[in-house]
């Protein structure tokens, strides 16, 4: 490769790189923040202190103090840690990956405007190397889309477990001891972390559907044992007695509003495990006691019980028996 297309690619990728890392996201810090946390660690972690031995060498209010103390100091290196993890997988996570992106294409461009075959075919080559077919973009979108969600939850949880920790430190130590508030720290700790978080999301979910499903069998089986939903049900069974020949099996046939699965079993069941719409359904129902049970199974079975589908199926009925 001549030396202007050295130099070509060189400037490129400089550009890159310098202006992604010109864009962290976050505002410089005032202090340096591992200095400080090496110094929490001295004093508020092991190996540097065992602050369990230490609290139980303390009585009273002293007690409560130091509990005070080491909780305090934890929380602060537990929030400044947490806040170098969430600098570090945006930087990681977007930053970083768009410079691979923003290179591969960066390289590509060069690769396709440059005379030179040789010269092209390498730049090309590399542009390849860099960002295969895309994948990297997708991935950084889906990974912007999904970070800040699981972060806000990251927080949420995180203030949650906090309140819980500070609730307790309005209480004297033997209420709240040292040791109960070491095991919320964890849960603290853990909550700041991805995992914690994706395992809250599942949580949820769960919750979410166990509730839905809750409330959709209350409103289900309220519908269902309705007294006024009952009496037009019995109504509708006494005229399924009226029907003519063959008119239930017709009904059947062509039912004036869709039958839910439960009923669809319990007709196929009662038809020797023949579906209902099949020829030999179809040639069983010729009985009409066969027809009339597996159209009383439907009444009796049917989810829908709303006094407009009720309506409906009775409508049905009448016209077939009015023609009698």
């Amino acid at each position: 490769m001549s030396s202007p297309y050295v130099r070509l690619v060189a400037t490129l990728l400089v550009l890159a790189l310098t202006g992604c890392a010109s864009t962290g996201g976050f505002p410089e810090r005032p202090e340096q923040v591992s200095t400080k946390l090496a110094k929490l660690q001295e004093k508020f972690f092991l190996p540097g202190t065992d602050v369990l031995q230490e609290y139980e060498t303390k009585n009273g209010e002293a007690k409560r103090a130091y509990r005070d103390k080491v909780v305090h100091g934890r929380l602060l290196a537990l929030d400044m840690q947490y806040g170098l993890f969430k600098e570090a997988i945006y930087e990681e996570g977007i930053l970083s990956n768009l410079s691979v992106d923003i290179l591969g294409v960066v390289v590509g461009a060069a690769g396709a405007v440059t005379s030179g075959a040789d010269a092209s075919r390498i730049l090309s080559a590399l542009s390849g190397g860099i960002s295969g077919t895309g994948t990297a973009i997708n991935k950084n979108l889906y990974y912007e889309r999904t970070l800040p969600a699981l972060i806000a939850l990251m927080n949420a949880k995180r203030d949650e477990i906090r309140a819980d920790i500070l609730n307790g430190l309005t209480v004297d130590a033997v209420a709240y001891p040292l040791g109960r508030a070491l095991t919320d720290l964890e849960r603290y700790l853990q909550a700041g972390s991805i995992p914690g978080a994706v395992e809250a999301v599942i949580a949820t979910a769960g919750q979410t559907k166990a509730e839905a499903e809750k409330q959709i069998s209350i409103v289900r089986s309220r519908a269902f044992v309705d007294a006024r939903a009952q009496e037009r049900v019995d109504e509708l069974l006494s005229l399924a007695d009226q029907l003519p020949n063959g008119a239930a099996r017709d009904i059947l046939a062509a039912p004036p509003s869709e039958i839910d699965g439960d009923a669809l079993a319990a007709i196929k069941g009662r038809l020797g495990g023949k579906d209902l719409g099949s020829q030999e359904a179809a040639d069983l129902l010729k009985d009409d006691r066969t027809a009339k049970e597996s159209l009383k199974m439907v009444l009796v079975l049917i989810a829908n019980r709303s006094e407009e589908n009720l309506e409906i199926w009775k409508a049905a009925m009448v016209s077939k028996v009015e023609k009698k």
